[in-house]
């Protein structure tokens, strides 16, 4: 039976050390030594069963994972929403009740009224009538009535009301003037000025 090439499986001519169809060396196809000289040894020639075979075409070539394994996804947590802190509403401060107001004339006089009082230039008579005290105003521009106005204090809050003057009355707020209309109660807190004609009267807790 003849040899025949493990490559192309062509039959090979005796003694041949190549095959003539592939060009591969043969191996075992060397010929005969003198006993004591050692047969040289084919390298590189690669076996059928180590030959390496090219990859068929389109074939995905799986890449290597990574090292340490596949990093895990972050899940981004969103930021919470920072929240407001509460706004505290400005403190107003309530009035202070009054029992008692103390006035404070252009004139340079001073009264404390913690009922009823009739002021005017001549206010005895009219205030022993109704029971009321009487608050002289000196005013020698005579700008001021005999009973010019009155002043209750009653509870916690304070009221000015018109007589009936020759030259009128007027509560003065915050650099505003208010003219007063006979008869009617208008009220008064601590900071106001009332004004008798020319005089003018600064009202404070008393």
């Amino acid at each position: 039976m003849s040899a025949r090439c493990v490559y192309c499986d062509s039959e090979l001519r005796p003694n041949s050390m190549f095959c003539l169809s592939c060009g591969q060396l043969v191996a075992g196809a060397y010929p005969p030594v003198p006993s004591g000289i050692q047969q040289p040894v084919a390298t590189g020639a690669p076996t059928p069963a180590t030959q390496s075979r090219p990859a068929a075409p389109n074939t995905p070539v799986p890449l290597p994972p990574p090292i340490g394994g596949a990093p895990e996804p972050v899940a981004s947590t969103p930021a919470a929403p920072a929240e407001s802190a509460p706004v505290a509403a400005p403190a107003t401060s309530a009035p202070q009740p009054l029992t008692a107001v103390k006035l404070h004339f252009s004139t340079g006089d001073h009264a404390i009224v913690s009922g009823t009082a009739v002021i005017g230039r001549v206010p005895q008579s009219a205030a022993q009538n109704s029971g009321a005290q009487a608050v002289e105003v000196k005013d020698t521009t005579r700008s001021v009535s005999r009973v010019h106005l009155t002043l209750t204090v009653r509870d916690g809050a304070a009221t000015v009301t018109d007589m009936g003057s020759a030259n009128g009355s007027a509560v003065e707020r915050a650099g505003a003037r208010t003219p007063l209309v006979e008869g009617r109660a208008v009220a008064v807190a601590a900071g106001d000025r009332i004004w008798l004609g020319d005089v003018s009267a600064e009202i404070s807790a008393g």
